[in-house]
């Protein structure tokens, strides 16, 4: 459907509704509930639902609930430390819908869906939209109508992944990225009130139930979690602290440590995919740079080979660990440690900038590349994550503050057709705004507390 089919047919539906046509009631809210037309008919109203259910309207409150199991099975289920969320979807029926839907069942009180309101009850979605002229060479049917929904709702300029759950129609966004996304009541609320105003449908229902509980992946960490789990890391570091008088073993503990610290932050900051080994490597990783590359997954036209942001507060940090490495080289030394020693010859790669990791544990067996494991290792008790805990965490945190979802992909490396930025043209205005997001996630940075963590080095300067 064109836009000025869309507009055209919402009107007319506005002012069927207005005038209490039931077949113009049982098409908006089909097109609110977003569910097929023969299920948005059959639809029960709450009140008439005894034990479970995979869709209820509630008609008096001007509600809709969908049970979103069935579309995403394969998520995870709840666990303590994360954002409260179930797969229940929740939204507002506009408040001019509610009204007439509600004089109608006050007409037929012993209706249990829709489709007992109308007087016509075989109508189909072959028919055109009610109060639309059938002379029209094509009048716009109202199945047309209802596969408009997600179009109506980026027109209406609602952020895509809020329009994928304003409007139930999650072919807007990728198959992977329900699995990252917890969307809060209010934000469901907002979107719908743009989406009513844009079509004239005024504003949404007044109901208690816009401040419920989220709906989504049920493992994104809260705010405090990732806390927690960096407080444990720079407790530790604290704990193995050395100064100038130190001992081979506690010289271990404290870089190792160290190592941990900062690479989970650089997970935190590059929204990393678990992983054995981390994939940062020191020719991407090199001081100074804006912006970098992760390549964790071979996907989209580019191979995984795009741009993300490294902001200001991961900049610094990757700084300070390489500072931290010439100060271990220079003590290690002091030590007597053989030259041929596997962790010089890898402190002088990244030193060259080579493509070899970044980030290494030193073991008795010689050096050790971090992974996923390693920092999700001896945890508090009480926290429990999975290995993608900061892909949870981050992209949600960004929509929040604004991000719209095609940055918000850009920066977790999503491919998700016909949103990338990855176009031939695409680059330059790809870095702007990833740009973008690296000034939002020092917001984030900032608001957790996450300031740049030092090692050995107390400066830029080597110290031994």
């Amino acid at each position: 459907m064109t836009e000025a089919e869309l507009t055209a047919a919402m009107l007319c539906l506005v002012d069927q509704v207005e005038a209490g046509n039931p077949q113009a009631v049982a098409v908006a809210c089909a097109f609110f509930q977003g569910v097929a037309f023969d299920v948005a008919l059959d639809l029960p109203f709450e009140h008439c639902v005894r034990g479970e259910w995979i869709g209820v309207q509630d008609v008096p409150g001007g509600l809709i609930k969908l049970d979103l199991t069935p579309v995403f099975p394969q998520l995870a289920k709840a666990k303590p430390g994360h954002v409260p969320a179930s797969l229940i979807l929740t939204r507002p029926y506009p408040q001019l819908l509610a009204t007439q839907a509600c004089k109608l069942v006050a007409l037929n009180p012993t209706a249990r869906c829709v489709r007992d309101l109308l007087v016509d009850k075989d109508i189909s979605s072959r028919d055109p939209v009610p109060g639309l002229s059938t002379d029209a060479q094509v009048a716009p049917s109202i199945a047309r109508l209802l596969e408009s929904r997600g179009k109506a709702a980026l027109l209406a300029d609602i952020d895509r992944t809020l329009a994928a759950y304003t409007v139930a129609d999650f072919r807007l966004i990728g198959t992977s990225k329900p699995s990252y996304t917890t969307v809060g009541r209010s934000e469901i609320w907002a979107a719908a009130t743009k989406l009513f105003r844009h079509w004239g449908w005024g504003l949404p229902v007044e109901n208690a139930e816009c401040t419920g509980m989220a709906v989504g992946s049920m493992v994104t960490p809260t705010a405090a979690t990732v806390q927690r789990i960096d407080a444990a890391h720079r407790e530790s570091l604290s704990e193995k602290a050395v100064g100038k008088r130190y001992t081979q073993a506690g010289l271990l503990e404290h870089h190792n440590a160290y190592a941990i610290v900062s690479a989970e932050r650089t997970a935190l900051f590059t929204c990393a995919r678990r992983a054995n080994k981390f994939a940062f490597t020191a020719d991407v990783y090199q001081v100074g740079v804006k912006f970098a590359t992760l390549l964790d997954k071979r996907v989209g036209p580019l191979g995984g080979f795009t741009p993300i942001p490294l902001p200001r507060v991961l900049q610094e940090q990757i700084s300070l660990w390489r500072s931290h490495l010439r100060a271990l080289v220079a003590r290690l030394k002091k030590l007597g440690w053989p030259a041929a020693h596997p962790v010089f010859k890898r402190c002088t790669a990244i030193e060259r900038n080579d493509p070899v990791p970044l980030f290494f544990r030193i073991t008795t067996q010689g050096i050790e590349d971090v992974g996923t494991a390693d920092i999700l290792h001896n945890l508090p008790e009480g926290i429990l994550v999975n290995g993608d805990v900061f892909r949870h965490f981050m992209p949600n945190e960004l929509r929040l503050l604004g991000a719209s979802s095609d940055l918000i992909d850009a920066a977790m490396r999503h491919q998700i057709e016909n949103t990338m930025r990855a176009s031939g043209f695409a680059s330059v205005v790809q870095l702007a705004g990833v740009g973008h997001v690296a000034r939002m996630m020092d917001e984030i940075a900032v608001r957790l507390g996450f300031l740049p963590v030092q090692g050995l080095s107390r400066s830029q300067r080597n110290e031994v």
